[in-house]
């Protein structure tokens, strides 16, 4: 997102200095080691009973109390611990055969959120309880003990629950809010009579008290305190038990029927039996509870008490095939977190991608045991590699493992680095190293860690152990640093008599914007990555060779002949590009298209893509390779098709209309009607998944390329189902067709009308899908009403609604006009993002917001209007102080934001005469 990196003097934000380094380091000074914020060491939790006295009246506030052992292991008159948003009203210190203790002073920080108390005495070396009385505030926002508002047959209900992660808890009671500070947890909570209560562990009592139940649950396991949970609502469930007994029921709202959660149950079912026995460690919970909660963005995974968005539990006629693979997804990553997070966590934020790059990889991995037709490598490849590869060949991006000084900045690398990067370097541990010794390592890890803290260290120890290999040396470059290498075969040598093939080879990094100097290139310090270049060839054999060092040759076996061929990164196992000559990579596809994985033709395009928009491929060169496919029937290889046209499709608004008409064109002979009508518009019963998502990809982008016959036959099925008749677009399609019309409709007021009604009448976890479908509108006037007014009814939208609009308005066609429309809408309601942002309660949002609306803008324009916002130039004062204000949370990414704005800008100034030569003779 920015070539050029803009740094505001907070000493200077009278607007006189606002000053812009023109060339960044590869390395931003975000990665620095600066001292970290955390609580003293004088004390340890061992043991917390919290007693909460929920609210669902008036004001919600709620009153409790907590009594915390703690293990005094240097002498101290000050014990201090996290609170925020919390009133306390008494504290006071139990000692062993000594008078209590009574705070004489209480000193809260706001910048730490942290609270100290004072006493006249020292308190001696030991074990102590320190007791809490406080109230807080059942919020109506996403994190601490909040409350959501949901409808069950039009009438109003109330939900409390938790969301602690990553310092929430402190929001919740006074405690020792980091990941290493590991203690158990007694919770008892009173509520209304009427409501069910859930906490991580089952139920040791229930007892009735006037109008509310007093709910007492058992001691937890040793455990972080941002895993610990509650939840208070009148629910139903449904109920499964494992082969190892384990009691897994899903909870949600008595207005959605239990049977709709059966898929999802029986994958929590089957995944924790998969994770218990490849892991060789058993779940040590009795019970894992899963609820769904209104208005959640994703889920958290909480120890036995998963708390998660309704649309990832819930199977209806409505859902559609990618959001079957979504719950699966999901499931499985929460519930490898019970493993990986709860039963071993980093012991600081710096490691974050020991918790979430492993969920996401074991996650998919239970998700390919569990559906093995579904072709999860491939997915994985697309949905978890690609992103961080288009996030890490950004200068404004981190290392995996990046310095976090203050967990109040953590959210800024709850990204594609730390999930997705991390998930790919697993993967290339996996392919490093044999299956069993990659396994074996796990186990190991889980039986010395268990209910401790682990570093990387530990970690690439364990494997290192079982295999033998030097699994440290292997991976350091990958998680220390940022970005990745591209590895050009600069020449091949072919020995005739010995039957073996040798590449010369070249590694740098690679940057999307292609601006890499020389001198970056050279530097002493730049990095080298040990990259395992998995050399496939013609005979199947994959050569696992590597590259660890900038220039060096490598031999294999190979039999030279008119159909024989070889590859680099073979099945996508490396997190790198690939460059070969382009008259290569066309002569490869031409002899090895139909002998190549799907995975191996995903991993090409997108590296001929990637390459292209660096610069170090000619656009018309890639767009001839990708004309090779125009036959592929492959879904994901179509999908990965479609994505890199609309990509350059999104960015080309500014271009001639017979450019983007050529474009649209290849397009719509990739999806043809013939291959849509060879598949049918009707999914057959027990249909391949991937058949399913095949058919709304051809429908959608048929439609899209103008092809008349499809869009016909879309019109109707949309007219038929606006009138009633629900069979006439099938869940699978239904966002398709609704998107697809209202983009090339005659009649956009009338079929944006329906298509609005159609939204609001759906249940939450169906609306947001729907609502982001009007964002597709070809109306310019459409468009001004849902920025200016749709999106400000507080009666049909809420505020959480807004930001699924806002995505609808990117993901569809782009033109200039609503870039236009989106930039003055942001500059114009930042107070209004600030709203959204304290429901949200994500530092990061804001930012968020600005690349889902103007992401795929282009031109020197934005760019300069974009920075000069961000900087305020036009403002001074108190109105300065509010605008940078706006921007103080999740600066590498506004960077990044900017980064992209220029990469888009210059490829289309680079390409455009190419993109008219090419189009001129397509």
């Amino acid at each position: 997102m920015g070539n050029q990196l803009c740094t505001l003097n907070n000493d200077t934000v009278n607007g006189k200095d606002r000053s812009v380094i023109a060339n960044p380091p590869l390395v931003p000074s975000a990665t620095e080691k600066l001292p970290r914020v955390v609580l003293p060491a004088n004390v340890k939790p061992t043991n917390y009973l919290v007693d909460i006295n929920t609210n669902f009246e008036n004001d919600f506030k709620y009153a409790g109390s907590v009594t915390v052992d703690l293990e005094v292991v240097e002498e101290t008159n000050v014990i201090t611990c996290n609170s925020k948003f919390i009133e306390i009203k008494a504290a006071f210190v139990k000692q062993v055969d000594k008078k209590d203790l009574i705070a004489e002073k209480i000193e809260f920080d706001l910048k730490t959120e942290q609270v100290s108390f004072y006493y006249n005495e020292k308190i001696s070396i030991g074990g102590i309880k320190l007791y809490i009385e406080f109230t807080g505030v059942h919020a109506d926002g996403l994190i601490g003990f909040y409350r959501k508002e949901y409808k069950v047959n039009g009438d109003s209900k109330l939900m409390l629950v938790t969301q602690f992660e990553s310092a929430g808890c402190r929001r919740c009671f006074p405690c020792w809010d980091e990941p290493a500070l590991k203690a158990t947890f007694e919770v008892i909570l009173r509520v209304p009579k009427n409501m069910t209560a859930l906490s991580n562990m089952d139920i040791i009592s229930e007892v009735e008290e006037d109008s509310l139940k007093i709910v007492k649950f058992n001691k937890t396991p040793i455990m972080s305190s941002y895993i610990l949970a509650f939840a208070v609502a009148e629910l139903h469930y449904k109920e499964t038990i494992t082969k190892q007994n384990v009691k897994v029921r899903m909870y949600t709202a008595l207005s959605h029927p239990l049977d709709q959660s059966n898929f999802a149950l029986d994958i929590a079912k089957r995944c924790l039996e998969y994770f218990t026995e490849y892991f060789d460690t058993p779940y040590p919970l009795s019970k894992l509870d899963i609820i769904g909660v209104p208005d959640k963005m994703g889920a958290m995974e909480n120890w036995g008490l998963i708390t998660s968005a309704v649309s990832v539990l819930l199977l209806n006629k409505e859902t559609s095939a990618k959001n079957v693979k979504l719950i699966a997804s999901f499931m499985c990553h929460e519930i490898a977190h019970q493993w990986f997070g709860n039963l071993v966590t980093m012991a600081w934020w710096d490691d974050l991608w020991l918790n979430e790059g492993f969920a996401v990889f074991s996650g998919e991995q239970c998700v390919h045991h569990l559906f093995p037709n579904w072709n999860t490598p491939a997915l994985f490849t697309k949905q978890i590699v690609q992103p961080a590869l288009n996030l890490d060949g950004l200068r404004n991006s981190h290392p995996i493992q990046v310095e976090v000084s203050d967990v109040v900045k953590v959210d800024e690398i709850f990204d594609a680095i730390s999930y997705n990067k991390g998930a790919a370097v697993i993967k290339m541990v996996n392919s490093f190293l044999a299956e069993d010794d990659y396994k074996n390592g796990l186990r190991t890890y889980f039986k010395e860690l268990s209910y401790k803290n682990a570093t990387t260290n530990d970690l690439l120890r364990h494997w290192s152990n079982a295999s033998g290999k030097n699994v440290e040396k292997f991976v350091d470059s990958w998680l220390g640093k940022m970005g990745y290498p591209v590895v050009t075969v600069k020449s091949t040598t072919y020995d005739e008599n010995k039957k073996e093939l040798t590449l010369c080879l070249k590694q740098k990094r690679f940057l999307s914007s292609g601006d890499l100097t020389i001198e970056e290139e050279n530097a002493s310090d730049a990095t080298v990555w040990h990259i395992p270049l998995n050399i496939l060839t013609s005979d199947g054999k994959v050569h696992n060779l590597t590259l660890d060092k900038k220039e060096g040759t490598v031999t294999f076996p190979y039999n030279k002949c008119k159909d024989s061929f070889w590859k680099l990164n073979g099945e996508a196992a490396g997190f790198y590009i690939s460059k070969i000559d382009p008259r290569e990579m066309k002569n490869l596809i031409t002899v090895a298209q139909q002998k190549l994985s799907v995975l191996d033709k995903v991993n090409i395009i997108n590296n001929v893509f990637a390459l292209a928009r660096s610069g170090e491929y000619e656009l018309d060169a890639a767009l001839d390779i990708l004309s090779k496919f125009k036959d592929e029937e492959e879904y994901l290889v179509l999908e990965e098709i479609t994505e890199q046209l609309k990509n350059i499709i999104n960015i080309c608004y500014n271009e001639p209309k017979f450019v983007q008409d050529s474009l649209e064109n290849l397009l719509g002979q990739i999806c043809s009607t013939e291959k849509l009508e060879k598949l049918g518009w009707t999914s057959k019963p027990d249909e391949d998944y991937l058949l399913t998502l095949k058919r709304g990809l051809l429908i959608s982008f048929s439609a899209r390329a103008g092809n008349q016959k499809t869009y016909r036959e879309l019109e109707s099925r949309f007219k038929k189902f606006m009138d009633g008749d629900e069979e006439a677009l099938p869940g699978d399609i239904r966002d398709v067709a609704i998107s697809q019309v209202l983009q090339k409709t005659n009649n956009p007021q009338e079929d944006f009308d329906k298509a609005l009604k159609y939204a609001l009448s759906r249940a939450d976890n169906e609306k947001r899908k729907y609502l982001a479908c009007l964002g597709s509108t070809n109306s310019i006037e459409i468009l001004k009403y849902i920025l200016n007014e749709l999106v400000f009814d507080e009666k049909r939208i809420k505020s959480v609604e807004v930001l699924p609009i806002l995505q609808g308005m990117s993901s569809y066609i782009v033109d200039g006009r609503k870039e236009n429309e989106k930039w003055k809408w942001l500059k114009k309601n930042m107070d209004v993002i600030e709203e959204i942002k304290k429901v949200y309660t994500f530092s990061t949002l804001t930012a968020y917001v600005f690349d889902i609306a103007i992401g795929s803008s282009v031109g020197t324009r934005i760019v300069e209007e974009y920075k000069a916002f961000r900087q305020g130039v036009d403002v001074t004062g108190a109105e300065l102080e509010k605008r940078l204000g706006y921007f103080k949370g999740g600066g590498r990414l506004f960077d990044q934001l900017e980064e992209k704005l220029q990469n888009n800008t210059r490829f289309i100034e680079k390409n455009s005469a190419t993109l008219q030569k090419w189009a001129y003779n397509y």
